[in-house]
């Protein structure tokens, strides 16, 4: 459960991107009808891998919003230094696309609120050709999130 809110959490991040430079801040939510998760055993120990969905919305540093759908697919990694990982699929105001791959710390074990953290690539409309990072805190259900493309 700890690699699921992890990766959930990094999930929405990508899902809200400034064209440029600018920094922007926001908040995710996760479907849970959608989520779905399939434990295994592995050689260092039980694995989980699932897929979910959800959707963000966020503001840019000067007061853009977008609101972004994303898919993603997430994994443990037992033995790493970071439980879980994942890679989401994200679509911005219906046409500006990227991805995310991303790694999550432990959740605390009081809230279940997890740190995530990765980069983003742009791979459709106005992020074509650009690459940033982003960071997240939050829980399966829901959290926070910022970032920032590169120039």
């Amino acid at each position: 459960m700890r690699i699921i809110v992890a990766l959930t959490l990094l999930s929405t991040l990508a899902a809200a991107a400034p064209a440029s430079a600018e920094s922007f801040t926001g908040v995710f939510k996760n479907d849970p009808a959608i989520a779905l998760v399939m434990p295994a055993v592995g050689p260092n120990g039980p694995i989980q891998a699932g897929h979910l969905k959800g959707t963000a919305t966020t503001q840019t540093r000067s007061g853009a919003t977008a609101t972004s759908t994303y898919e993603c697919i997430f994994w443990s990694t037992p033995g790493a230094e970071t439980p879980s990982a994942g890679i989401c699929q994200v679509v911005e105001n219906g046409k500006d696309r990227l991805s995310q791959q991303l790694v999550c710390g432990a959740p605390d074990p009081k809230d279940q609120v997890a740190p995530c953290w990765g980069a983003m690539v742009g791979t459709g409309g106005k992020y074509v050709g650009k690459v940033g990072n982003f960071s997240q805190m939050g829980t399966l259900v829901a959290g926070t999130l910022q970032g920032a493309w590169k120039d």
